[in-house]
């Protein structure tokens, strides 16, 4: 119980990751299920998926270096802008969610203490 309980925060993290980063403006990425339930491979296919989306953010910056438009650069921060800002009730509901379950683990830390004499 006590390692099942830390592997679904690491879960519902992963899940936020990989749904945060399919949703990113002017990335196209792969279809993926969206599981909290912890798995390596779940790991490591949110880890290539955040690589992905690095490396064409900065693709993307350097494209503007090369061929400067003022319009898509524009176009560009103001999606950027607004997909942050449309994370922001999902953050606070990851929030919301980690708290409730590292307060779980946290009472149940407390609960298998041996009193101490």
């Amino acid at each position: 119980m006590t390692t099942a309980l830390p592997l679904s925060v690491i879960g519902v993290v992963m899940a936020f990751l990989a749904a945060s980063l399919i949703a990113f403006p002017g990335i196209t990425a792969p279809a993926i299920t969206l599981d909290e339930t912890y798995r390596p491979e779940a790991v490591e296919e949110t880890g290539a998926m955040f690589e992905g989306v690095y490396a064409s953010v900065i693709d993307d910056l350097i494209s503007h270096q090369k061929r400067p438009d003022y319009r898509r650069a524009e176009a560009s921060s103001q999606s950027m802008t607004a997909y942050g800002q449309s994370l922001l009730p999902r953050l606070e509901e990851l929030r919301v969610r980690l708290r409730s379950q590292l307060d779980g683990l946290f009472a149940l830390a407390a609960s298998t203490e041996e009193p101490t004499q």
